[in-house]
């Protein structure tokens, strides 16, 4: 939220709202933000683009990607539901340098039933400054050129004087009881009959159901429910001073899809809605932070991206080749490329073999379990990737699991039974060779220091499993 505002004159105030006092994290999706009490940001993406995102760079900055027109990424500033009747006059936006402005084109008004556009808007130098005399209450801009823009700071202008009288209402009506949406949706709810049709026609949207999100004049399916109810709230008000109600419903559903079909999908068949993918094979999980493709099973010929800062972050081992997830996730495409892609992943779920290795071998505490599992546990080594297998022997805390009192266990069993490659890979356990078959006071030794270590190390792993709080939405 930007700093209160500073009285300038008797009837206007001005406004500043720094992109790197917001609380965003590096690589976090612009989303909605309060500018101050009166005003709010919502920050949008293009059909076909990477959602608007911060960076930390510098004093930080959001990034709006551009396409063609009616694609770019943008913004809409308007009134919030607390607004005491304030107008915008000016509005200044900065980027962080020249180097990072494109054409634009802005639409004003004082209701979302009316805007007026300008395009061929320009940046001059780092700034843009939109003046209307006339007054307006919204403010959309959209990036429809092939340049990216960082904007690191807004300011606003606004009075409380009216650029007209108003006229009491006297009903608000829906267009629609219900409507029946797919998860992910971004709903623009027809609009609802104001009276009279001269009085200042203008709404806003609440609802207490956590599953819903209201953004603006959008309603976005966040999560499955039915019958959830949305109120409309008129802004101008009745001769007594109030505001006029009424509601609706939504009920939303899910919209499954594979791999496949989202790889063929067409240009004019991308939309907003966030699709889910069951049990896709990650085929090449690269330690690029914006890259993992997909695949619908280990031997498919279509493959898809999924492009999101820190889906997989490097070295972490989070999502490795040869691992298998479902998830939610939006279509879009590449214009240039004339590929498919998807962004704004949300993982329900994730396993590999290494996860399988770590959950069989720690699943139980029996006398004798390291003669009659071991041939189990080797098994599935035996069917990693590379990935997989660098996962199991150099991985921490990961995926909710802590691999080094899994290794400790694996390593006693292997030196019990006299393993001399427990790996399959030629690497001796922990970096050195083993001990000749005839030291066996050394052997023993040996083998008495491993198993204490072990014993702690095991007591940790359900520690960590029993505290643990899997970020992997079920």
């Amino acid at each position: 939220m930007a700093r209160s505002p500073q009285k300038a004159e008797a009837a206007e105030f001005t406004v500043t709202w720094n992109v790197g006092e917001q609380g965003y994290t590096d690589g976090e999706f612009a989303g909605s933000k309060v500018i101050d009490d009166n005003f709010e940001i919502n920050f949008y993406s293009g059909r076909y683009l990477l959602a608007p995102r911060y960076f930390s760079e510098g004093s930080g900055y959001i990034s709006l990607q551009g396409s063609g027109d009616w694609l770019g990424n943008g913004f809409l500033i308007s009134p919030r539901p607390t607004i005491n009747n304030y107008f915008i006059n000016k509005i200044v936006i900065i980027a962080t340098d020249a180097a990072y402005t494109s054409k634009m084109r802005t639409q004003v008004g004082q209701t979302m039933r009316i805007l007026f556009f300008r395009t061929n808007e320009f940046f001059s130098g780092a700034t843009y400054t939109f003046e209307e005399l006339s007054k307006f209450r919204y403010f959309n801009l959209e990036n429809y050129a092939g340049n990216e823009i960082r904007i690191k700071q807004i300011s606003l202008t606004y009075t409380d004087v009216p650029p007209a009288a108003w006229v009491n209402l006297t009903s608000v009506t829906k267009a629609k009881d219900h409507y029946d949406i797919k998860r992910g949706v971004h709903l623009l709810i027809d609009k609802p009959t104001i009276e009279p049709s001269n009085a200042f026609y203008d709404y806003f949207l609440t609802t207490e159901d956590t599953r819903l999100r209201i953004n603006g004049p959008y309603v976005v399916a966040e999560d499955l429910c039915e019958n959830a109810v949305v109120t409309i709230n008129t802004f101008g008000r009745d001769a007594g001073g109030e505001r006029l109600t009424t509601t609706f419903t939504v009920s939303v559903t899910e919209a499954p899809l594979t791999i496949d079909g989202a790889v063929g999908m067409g240009y004019g068949s991308i939309d907003e809605k966030l699709y889910r993918f069951e049990n896709v094979r990650v085929q090449d999980a690269t330690l690029d932070s914006d890259n993992i493709v997909l695949h619908a099973s280990a031997t498919a010929t279509n493959k898809i991206n999924v492009m999101h800062p820190g889906f997989n972050p490097l070295n972490t081992y989070t999502y490795v080749k040869g691992g298998t997830m479902s998830l939610f996730a939006k279509v879009r495409r590449n214009t240039t490329t004339g590929k498919n892609f998807l962004v704004e992943p949300e993982v329900i779920s994730y396993t590999d073999k290494a996860i399988l290795f770590a959950n069989t071998i720690m699943a139980s505490d029996e006398v004798g379990q390291c003669v009659t599992k071991y041939a189990t546990v080797r098994a599935i080594i035996n069917e990693m990737t590379v990935e997989e297998l660098a996962k199991l022997k150099n991985a921490g805390v990961v995926n909710g699991i802590n691999f080094s009192p899994v290794r400790a266990r694996y390593v006693a069993w292997a030196l019990h039974l006299g393993e001399s490659d427990p790996y399959g890979d030629g690497t001796p356990i922990s970096g050195m060779p083993l001990v000749p078959e005839n030291s066996t006071t050394q052997n023993n030794n040996v083998l008495l220091v491993i198993l204490l270590s072990f014993s702690v190390a095991v007591f940790l792993y359900f520690l960590t499993s029993k505290r643990k709080k899997l970020y992997l939405k079920k």
